[in-house]
């Protein structure tokens, strides 16, 4: 993908969205560096929580934002991740809505940091039907995470918003209110 005038554009995935003023991509050498982080994390996991990770089928990050100031005077900034995972190799018809069921239900067998709130619903994005799914994850703080997610080509593509409060969620989804998906087949 590429950011041109404050909008990404991943012509392989065929998606397009703007890039909120005073927001801050990191760099492609980040990325590739979470990219690597997380196929080493799922290597060391259960074999069940890598059924979406076999292979080369790791989220890999195609564009990471971060508030460039810390959200409402707080310590920490929302933060927006596009995610890619290639299930191509994977047999069958993978949906982007049975993505999200597993990620809920790995979280709560696995006891993970992530915890789904039961909320999965479809929704009309960019002029596609999307899923999408509220999580909470906890770590040093306690995260508010909504995920859409649309299969394009065989990738499952996830947009994560965070946040450190639920308003700040709330006013994150605007964001995918600027999403444009092009007709393409699955």
């Amino acid at each position: 993908g590429s950011i041109s005038e404050n909008v990404y554009t991943n012509h392989f995935l065929g998606f397009s969205i703007e890039i909120p003023l005073g927001w801050k991509a990191a760099d492609n050498p980040a990325l590739k560096a979470l990219a690597e982080k997380n196929r080493q994390a799922l290597a060391k996991q259960d074999l069940v929580i890598t059924q979406f990770a076999r292979g080369d089928e790791v989220d890999s990050p195609l564009l990471v934002l971060g508030e460039v100031e810390p959200w409402k005077g707080g310590p920490h900034r929302r933060l927006v991740q596009i995610l890619s995972t290639d299930v191509s190799a994977r047999p069958g018809q993978p949906s982007a809505e049975e993505f999200l069921n597993f990620l809920a239900r790995v979280s709560a067998e696995q006891n993970l940091a992530s915890k789904y709130d039961a909320r999965l619903e479809k929704v009309m994005l960019g002029g596609r039907e999307l899923w999408k799914a509220h999580f909470t994850q906890s770590t040093s703080i306690v995260w508010h995470e909504a995920r859409f997610a649309i299969m394009a080509r065989k990738h499952v593509v996830q947009f994560i918003l965070m946040s450190p409060d639920e308003e700040g969620l709330r006013t994150l989804e605007s964001i995918m209110k600027t999403l444009h998906i092009e007709s393409q087949p699955e």
